[in-house]
């Protein structure tokens, strides 16, 4: 939805959507105004460029049944291969490192967009479309995408998790997560200014063996949580206190 609006913006014909969840395909053609395929059988096979964005798992089984098509295949996966689509004419990746959520707008213009494809004539294109898009385009191997989108896991997805946590246990005792904002406002910002490891802090960092055990007492009631608290405070202290 996010890619498509942004390429709507930006003037360009959203033709035509095709989704096995036919609740999906409806909702996105009212919205872009476009129609409504209901077999990959059926999808027009004059169009420019076509835009695989599926779970990862299941872009091969979209591509078993994709037609032979002139147009500019492309999937938006940050793991999956370029050559799952190597049977196509023309083909490519055009991946927005990005977290996308429902009714959230996102800057596109800041968003990084790693662009992989068949041959140079593709790469122009999609450089030239997704310029349009952001200023930050980048030319990218499957390889190094998928160690990003690894990367990407670890800072959006796990700190998310972590923030999940920190929510639960705040709730627990009547305090707002709230509080936690302009904190982990200052720890992003921090980190562009700084490293990562210029820029730890803590009891683990410290050292602070005190802080530690009794915090992890705190915690008796929340295993998960505390299990997630010993695994970190120990990397921490292994990495800066050895």
């Amino acid at each position: 939805m996010h890619l498509a609006a942004v390429l709507q913006q930006k003037g360009k014909e959203i033709v035509q959507v095709y989704s096995s969840n036919s609740n999906n395909r409806q909702l996105f053609a009212k919205r872009f105004s476009c129609q409504a395929a209901d077999n990959l059988s059926s999808i027009d096979q004059k169009s420019d460029l076509y835009v695989i964005a599926v779970p990862d798992d299941q872009i091969v089984e979209v591509m078993k049944g994709f037609p032979n098509i002139d147009g500019i295949v492309v999937h938006a996966s940050g793991f999956t291969s370029i050559k799952v689509l190597d049977k196509m004419k023309h083909f490519g990746v055009i991946y927005p490192l990005q977290t996308f959520t429902t009714n959230i707008e996102v800057d596109w213009q800041k968003v990084p967009i790693c662009i992989e494809s068949s041959d140079k004539i593709v790469g122009q294109i999609l450089e030239e479309l997704t310029l349009e898009i952001s200023e930050k385009v980048i030319g990218m191997t499957s390889d190094q995408r998928k160690v990003l989108h690894l990367s990407a896991v670890i800072v959006n997805n796990f700190s998310n998790h972590l923030y999940s946590q920190a929510f639960d246990l705040l709730k627990s005792n009547n305090l707002s997560f709230d509080l936690l904002l302009p904190l982990i406002a200052e720890t992003a910002r921090k980190i562009t200014i700084i490293s990562p490891v210029q820029a730890q802090t803590g009891p683990a960092r410290r050292n602070d063996n005190f802080t530690i055990q009794n915090q992890l007492k705190m915690l008796k009631d929340f295993p998960e949580i505390k299990e997630i608290y010993q695994i970190m405070s120990d990397q921490i202290r292994k990495k800066y206190n050895e």
